[in-house]
């Protein structure tokens, strides 16, 4: 037996691609709907929903990109219309929050030659993670690697020293100069 059937056109099928697949806050993250099947006609238009209360729509583009402002899962939603129809598909995007290095020194700012400094980084904050370690670089090319929040530096010469201090974490990282 066959059959068939007259008249009947697929409608598209919806599906889309996040990179980074875990973001951090602040970071731009691209949607990519390319990997949408058209089905038997046309698609239309694009839109998008981000979980944060965000909609937007396109219409020739199947690629947009979206910033979230607080580490939190956000259900992201894609809807394609098209001459045929609709679909739509939604995925998880888990967004995280980074670290924030906080650095300050004593005595501050001014140590005579020789004199030792301490210099502090338990200002900063672990973000959504935990601090793996602290990166020091004193900026008369001596670093120094540490999970301790405090390190003791003194310069041989006089001048004015930029010193960075990045922070690690299992979320990210990020950097305090001084």
């Amino acid at each position: 037996l066959t059959t068939e059937s007259e008249g009947f056109a697929a409608p598209p099928t919806a599906e889309f691609s996040v990179s980074p697949s875990d973001p951090e806050v602040g970071e731009s993250v691209t949607f990519d709907a390319s990997g949408s099947n058209l089905g038997d006609g046309e698609i239309e238009e694009y839109t998008w929903s981000f979980g944060d209360g965000t909609r937007e729509k396109t219409r020739n583009d199947p690629t947009i990109t979206h910033t979230y402002a607080t580490g939190d899962s956000y259900s992201v939603e894609l809807t394609v219309s098209g001459t045929t129809g609709s679909d739509t598909t939604t995925k998880m995007v888990e967004t995280t929050e980074p670290p924030t290095a906080a650095l300050t020194t004593d005595p501050n700012p001014i140590a005579d030659v020789g004199e030792s400094i301490e210099f502090f980084s338990s200002g900063s904050e672990p973000g959504d993670g935990t601090i793996e370690k602290y990166n020091w670089s004193f900026g008369d090319g001596t670093t120094t690697e540490t999970t301790d929040t405090e390190v003791t530096h003194s310069y041989g010469t006089s001048g004015d020293y930029t010193v960075e201090l990045t922070v690690i974490g299992t979320t990210g990282t990020d950097n305090a100069t001084t």
